[in-house]
């Protein structure tokens, strides 16, 4: 091993040329081109990163260092028609700049405006929306936001809940209960997923839920419940039928800690940690003139 590394020495000119005119016969097919090259040493990776190496220093006077906005508008049209990460299918459609410079222009131009969207925005996000759907990551660079921040917008902006969508949720979970594909039928631009989460989110919908104060009944059912789950707010929740978890927790710690005897009945062995008051430097003041005083009668 020691003497091949020692053959191998740095290309020369004709070995430079032999590879350029091999390539121009077979392609880059580097197998085939290192069984024809005359010096054996070479490897097949050795001459792939000679030729790539090669074929950069030649395009380094083409690529210029500055962008212009016609440069930036062909990036834009690139990433929405390759998409992002593709940035050799990229380099090819633009032919001025190499790969690192299209990625790391990418993330400069994706990620540089902050606050609040004008209107020309979201009638840009929503054309965009409307022709391309939620490529998110191709319109952080046209939009030149970050992908995340613009998809939370678009939710917010774009996909808000109005009271006739929520009167027609609570009217079809009256009909059809929890059956979402048949609910899903009255809803064309929502998923089964926004409407649990819209169910689970807003409890005022959901027709099955009672609010307000607590009934003897079930007060009776919260009982059993906890001495049977414990803290287990959603098994809780699936015994009284009519609550939510939350509204089972909240109960809990709003209703029942306020009386200890309901509490040492429902949960006997639970002890109410007490949290200790946090020491302040008057606390230390107060300790020291305590003990003067009492140093003062001692001496007396």
């Amino acid at each position: 091993m020691k003497e091949a590394r020692s053959k191998r020495k740095s290309w020369t000119e004709a070995e430079l040329r032999e590879l350029v005119s091999l390539v121009e016969q077979h392609g880059t097919r580097f197998t085939k081109i290192q069984k024809h090259f005359s010096n054996k040493i070479r490897t097949v990776a050795a001459l792939a990163t000679k030729y790539k190496i090669w074929i950069a220093s030649l395009n380094k006077d083409k690529i210029e260092s500055e962008w212009t906005p016609q440069e930036d508008h062909q990036l834009r049209i690139g990433i929405l028609t390759f998409g992002v990460g593709e940035w050799g299918k990229i380099s090819e459609y633009m032919k001025t700049k190499n790969i690192s410079q299209i990625s790391r222009r990418w993330q400069k131009i994706s990620q540089t405006r902050r606050g609040r969207w004008t209107a020309a925005e979201n009638a840009m996000l929503e054309k965009l929306h409307n022709d391309h759907g939620k490529q998110w990551a191709q319109f952080a660079g046209i939009l030149g936001r970050p992908a995340r921040n613009i998809r939370v917008h678009y939710s917010f902006q774009f996909e808000k809940w109005s009271k006739q969508e929520d009167e027609l949720l609570t009217n079809s979970l009256k009909e059809f209960g929890f059956d979402w594909e048949k609910i899903l039928e009255r809803f064309p631009n929502r998923t089964i997923r926004k409407l649990k989460s819209r169910v689970d989110k807003c409890t005022s919908i959901n027709p099955f839920v009672n609010h307000g104060s607590w009934t003897a009944e079930e007060q009776k059912l919260y009982e059993k419940a906890i001495c049977a789950h414990g803290s287990k707010w959603l098994d809780v929740a699936l015994v009284v039928k009519t609550r939510t978890p939350k509204q089972c927790a909240n109960h809990y710690t709003h209703y029942v800690k306020s009386f200890c005897s309901d509490r040492e009945k429902l949960l006997g062995t639970y002890k109410a940690k007490r949290r200790r008051r946090r020491r302040t430097k008057f606390d230390h003041l107060e300790n020291i003139e305590l003990n003067e005083t009492r140093m003062l009668k001692i001496w007396d």
